[in-house]
């Protein structure tokens, strides 16, 4: 089996882990169609049984605080409302595909899914900041290591016993692995589930040191955010980020508005974890 098709193969064995990701695929383009209404989001929430629990639940938690228990998705909708569900769908996804061990990485799936999250609601948070797209910040976080997903695939179907050591970069580790690295392999996910071209991009660039709109952008916050989260160690060991970070430089952010953000971002990752027990 040459290398194209251990890919192809790779991603359709992912794609059956779960159905969401081209759900959330759907959910993007109609929240970004300015004529959608909840109607047309509610339909397709509706496909996914897990999906439809896990909206209800987080929509119910304290994180929206809502006076009432919701009991149908569509009062849930109407309470958190359009710009806000793909945030819900995204939660869900991340869950249902992040929350498995990558063994040839060595991180459990507690780790994987709580950094994908916590790696959203940082960009969420910052991006509000800057005042830029957050829906496509937060995006961006949850789905930008979804290419481990697929490395671990290939080398599990190859047999390989390799466990990435945490010293070695990540990228380099993955290329001599596999052949290529988590940002190329997840773009080829996301673009198999017809992501937009502006989350695969930036998702396959994540490693690459030459930003080409500069580190006040949508790359270079999540590579800020890359820099600042562990891999491998639990989420309580958050590198603190220096003054001179150049996206910090870039952008003005002060380091005692990068701990708010980082201290608000761990407390709504907290409640949304609550939430789905």
């Amino acid at each position: 089996m040459d290398k194209q098709e251990r890919y192809r193969k790779a991603i359709l064995d992912t794609e059956e882990l779960s159905s969401t990701p081209a759900v959330l695929s759907k959910v993007y383009r109609v929240v970004q169609n300015p004529q959608s209404d909840l109607n047309d989001i509610s339909e397709l929430i509706q496909t996914d049984a897990g999906l439809t629990t896990d909206v209800l639940r987080i929509s119910n938690s304290a994180l929206f605080g809502p006076h009432a228990k919701h009991t149908t998705l569509q009062s849930a909708l109407l309470t958190v409302g359009l710009r806000e569900v793909y945030r819900l769908v995204s939660v869900s996804m991340a869950r249902q595909l992040f929350m498995r061990d990558l063994s040839c990485y060595g991180i459990v799936a507690n780790d994987y899914w709580s950094s994908s999250l916590l790696s959203a609601l940082l960009m969420d948070r910052i991006a509000k900041r800057l005042k830029i797209d957050s829906g496509e910040a937060y995006l961006l976080g949850i789905l930008h290591c979804t290419g481990r997903i697929l490395i671990n695939k290939i080398l599990e179907s190859d047999g390989a016993t390799v466990i990435w050591d945490g010293v070695q970069p990540l990228a380099t580790w993955e290329k001599s692995a596999c052949g290529l690295d988590s940002g190329e392999a997840g773009s080829l996910l996301l673009k198999h589930w017809h992501f937009p071209d502006t989350i695969c991009d930036a998702i396959q660039n994540q490693f690459s040191p030459k930003l080409p709109d500069g580190h006040r952008s949508l790359l270079g916050m999540l590579q800020f955010v890359r820099r600042i989260l562990p891999v491998k160690r639990l989420i309580a060991t958050i590198t603190d980020p220096t003054f001179d970070d150049p996206f910090l430089m870039a952008t003005k952010i002060s380091m005692e508005e990068i701990h708010s953000i980082i201290a608000t971002s761990i407390e709504n990752l907290i409640k949304l974890e609550a939430s789905l027990k």
